[in-house]
């Protein structure tokens, strides 16, 4: 079991370098113009260096996988082709795009997940659950961030309120498993404070990008959506304490 967690790491962190630098080699060009301090536009590294270390990281990606097992694998085979179709296809895409992005995320996080399951239809409803509210809180982000540095109100809002109803929901299914609990045990879980204290924080930093650009009319967003990054890690934090 142990080694099976070693490997899935090593296929995570492959698949995200290897998204990193697949996407730094198609906006090549674009990064010419735009952001030519970049290591490959800059001529730190060359094009075929990258080429060579993406190819590396995806072989890296699929043998870790496949040594963890075959759901771990399968998950890797669904999170490949979401990087493919965002990096290349669809990035640009006002929808599409941050649903691809979302599915990225999704499956990595599912990667470790599936260390449990030879076969995701025995899993439980809590993992459904859980796919949808951090799926929709990571779509949310995506949106909002889109134009970060001049944030449009017709992105930013909708972004915002899947934010808002991911961690609502998450809000209620931390209530129903502490009815529950309660009902059997007649007592307080201690993990319910670790849950609490993820939903106040993520409340604060949705409150606080709020407040940056609805009141405060700043355009620049980029710094209060940085700090909703951690809101990745709240999330499964606060399902997992529940």
């Amino acid at each position: 079991e142990k080694k099976g967690i070693i490997f899935a790491v090593i296929s995570s962190l492959s698949y995200y370098i290897f998204g990193l630098i697949s996407n730094d080699i198609k906006d090549l060009e674009e990064d010419r113009i735009l952001n030519p301090n970049r290591p490959i536009p800059s001529g730190k590294v060359s094009a075929f260096s990258a080429k060579i270390a993406s190819i590396a990281a995806l072989i890296c990606g699929l043998s870790a996988g496949l040594a963890a097992g075959s759901a771990c694998f399968t998950t890797g085979l669904i999170l490949l082709s979401a990087i493919f179709f965002y990096n290349f296809v669809f990035k640009d895409n006002a929808i599409l795009g941050p649903a691809l992005l979302a599915l990225c995320r999704t499956m990595n996080v599912l990667l470790g997940v599936s260390l449990r399951y030879e076969n995701f239809s025995a899993s439980t409803p809590a993992l459904f659950a859980f796919i949808s509210i951090y799926f929709a809180f990571v779509m949310g982000l995506s949106l909002a961030a889109s134009r970060e540095k001049n944030s449009d109100l017709k992105i930013f809002m909708p972004g915002l309120c899947m934010m808002a109803l991911s961690v609502f929901f998450l809000s209620l299914y931390m209530l129903h498993k502490l009815k529950f609990v309660i009902e059997v045990s007649g007592l307080l879980p201690p993990s319910l404070y670790i849950s609490a204290l993820s939903l106040i924080i993520l409340l604060f930093l949705l409150y606080n990008v709020f407040v940056g650009r609805m009141i405060g009319g700043q355009k620049d967003i980029s710094a209060r959506i940085g700090g909703l990054i951690g809101g990745f890690i709240l999330i499964q934090t606060a399902f997992l304490s529940a």
